[in-house]
């Protein structure tokens, strides 16, 4: 299922090569590339998610990933003007089940980085298990409540919050330093 998804990322950006109209429509500010990645999620559900089968698509999503921000780099050029978002939909249990509530169910993966993203700040708190788990104790984690990702990810391409929205705006992701005159003018590729 991934490897389709990496295919027509790959297709529409080879194609807008050949396409002046298509290349010109991803130009435009405000453009969303958004990549459904269901492997996991499917994989985790018949495998669990410490099979084999789980970690190999794990680290097939990794590459195809990086992949995706390759071309987007060559494509745009411009490191200024693109974020990117990287979530779930849920998390899951040993047994490849979510749904009741424990927090390995409801606890979702946010990576986000470039441009009005705010860089990880140095931590002495090495208290956070699972950041140090992750490798990554030497940072602050910083949590964002999944109703949160939609006004984050407006707030990233300049576009109002989604009307029925029911949450905030996750100030701690955003980069200060890119100012808020700089806001809604970034492309934004949302890979998840």
């Amino acid at each position: 299922m991934d490897e389709w998804v990496f295919e027509h990322v790959a297709a529409l950006f080879e194609s807008a090569k050949h396409n002046a109209s298509l290349d010109a429509a991803l130009r435009q500010d405000k453009v969303v590339v958004f990549l459904h990645l269901l492997g996991l999620d499917t994989n985790g559900h018949a495998h669990r998610p410490h099979s084999k089968e789980y970690l190999d698509n794990i680290a097939y999503v990794d590459a195809g990933v990086q992949r995706v921000v390759a071309m987007c780099e060559q494509f745009f050029n411009d490191d200024k003007a693109t974020a990117y978002v990287f979530t779930a939909d849920h998390g899951m249990n040993d047994r490849g089940a979510h749904g009741d509530g424990d927090p390995t169910n409801t606890r979702t993966p946010l990576v986000a980085w470039g441009a009005g993203i705010r860089k990880p700040t140095p931590t002495a708190n090495k208290q956070d298990r699972e950041a140090v788990e992750w490798g990554l104790g030497h940072v602050t984690r910083t949590d964002v409540e999944q109703a949160s990702l939609a006004p984050l990810m407006a707030a990233l391409i300049g576009v109002p919050f989604p009307l029925n929205s029911v949450g905030v705006l996750p100030l701690d992701y955003l980069d200060d330093d890119a100012g808020h005159e700089g806001r809604g003018h970034f492309k934004a590729q949302y890979v998840y």
